[in-house]
């Protein structure tokens, strides 16, 4: 409730006065306290053996860890390389905000749409795949690394999923693989994908699963949920019918779940965050039916039912946006996405889920509005990465979304 709220604020605000420091809070400041099931921890801290410990933040010297922690290993402190506008901010940064900042590789993937991302957190990379541009659907796999600010193609040994758009990528941390799910190959012949595959980035290689499961989609939303431990996929369309059901991915299966309450309406188009302090999965808008305006509703998943979120002053209704959750900012992030007269939005707002708060921010400079892009939280680099989408036209620029010092 707000009483934890408060006493959590109450607490950031007793460490800060007893460990003055330039700039921003250090991450492993709160490891040491005291934490059960109401567990105090913040982000980028977990409840181990009733002590919070510190996961590890952008920047952070492993041997300072090793020292706060004792038992933590040295692989969970990111590379000092990160620079400072991204890895100097701890989740507590007194001060410091959200800013967008556009990132110019040397090479990059081609302009494309209706692609799909997805960070690997064991390799601290992004992974991106398919698309679509003027020429037709896309199967190229393209790797992010944030600490380079490089792009690189990949060349994957065997098959690869056909090429394809409007699909979905999660990475399973518990099998430490992506996971693509269906997608569009030809709407006015409708033709669409129910196919699973999973990505292996030590081996540099895509498995075909030949799981069933979930019916042929597109457009449909995934999200990793790291408490349970299982990638959750909700929705999506095909000609003339969309869905409403809520599948889980675990153990190299799907199962569907049905929800032991009210079920949120048909839609495609909508995006998904896992918010890991509050440790449930989020879904914002999309689209119902033809006829109807697009959403802009806003729903929490815990495994088993589903709860819609009331709060004041939502981003407006939109379709074909991003969501993520910034681990350092401590908040979900939505950006761009389509209006009802399919204009390309350029709007991002965040939602603090610890006092169920909707903000828009006012930010010096911003990506292009958009809609079909995807954008995806880099731990390692401590940044939000959004690439390529649709204005006017098929969109190459890559921009990160870092909590820094103004």
């Amino acid at each position: 409730g707000l009483g934890d709220v408060y006493k959590r604020q109450a607490l950031i605000l007793l460490l800060a006065a007893a460990f003055p420091l330039s700039g921003c809070f250090d991450a492993n400041i709160p490891s040491g306290l005291a934490c059960g099931e109401e567990s105090i921890c913040p982000p980028g801290n977990e409840c181990v053996a009733g002590v919070c410990q510190v996961q590890g933040f952008p920047g952070e010297d492993a041997g300072a860890l090793d020292a706060s922690v004792g038992d933590a290993s040295a692989g969970d402190a990111s590379s000092s390389d990160a620079s400072a506008s991204s890895s100097d901010a701890g989740p507590f940064c007194l001060g410091c905000v959200l800013r967008w900042q556009e990132v110019t590789p040397a090479d990059s993937p081609p302009r494309r749409r209706g692609h799909a991302m997805s960070y690997d957190s064991a390799r601290g990379k992004i992974l991106l795949f398919g698309g679509v541009d003027s020429s037709g659907n896309l199967d190229d796999t393209w790797e992010w690394d944030g600490e380079s600010s490089t792009w690189t193609e990949l060349s994957p040994a065997g098959d690869s999923p056909a090429p394809r758009y409007y699909h979905s990528m999660s990475y399973d941390a518990l099998a430490s693989r992506v996971v693509l799910f269906a997608g569009l190959r030809n709407f006015n012949q409708n033709e669409y994908f129910s196919d699973t595959w999973t990505w292996n980035g030590t081996s540099q290689a895509w498995t075909n699963t030949g799981v069933s499961g979930a019916s042929k989609r597109f457009a449909h939303a995934s999200v990793y949920d790291s408490l349970r431990q299982k990638v959750v996929m909700v929705a999506g369309t095909v000609a003339g019918g969309r869905f409403k059901d809520t599948w889980e991915w675990s153990n190299g299966s799907w199962t569907e779940i049905i929800p032991s309450n009210t079920i949120p309406r048909t839609r495609w188009g909508h995006a998904m965050a896992y918010d890991k302090v509050n440790q449930h999965t989020l879904m914002f808008a999309g689209k119902g039916t033809i006829a109807d305006p697009l959403l802009q509703d806003f729903w929490t998943w815990q495994g088993n039912a589903w709860t819609e979120i009331v709060a004041a002053n939502p981003p407006p209704r939109r379709s074909l946006h991003v969501m993520d959750y910034h681990e350092q900012a401590g908040v979900s992030v939505v950006f761009g996405g389509r209006d009802d007269d399919d204009n390309p939005r350029g709007d991002t707002w965040t939602w603090n889920g610890e006092i169920e708060e909707w903000d828009q921010l006012t930010l010096p400079l911003a990506p292009m509005a958009r809609k079909d892009s995807a954008m995806v939280y880099d731990s390692e680099r401590g940044c939000m990465l959004l690439f390529g989408g649709y204005d006017t036209d098929y969109l190459s620029d890559t921009w990160e979304l870092c909590y820094v010092s103004p």
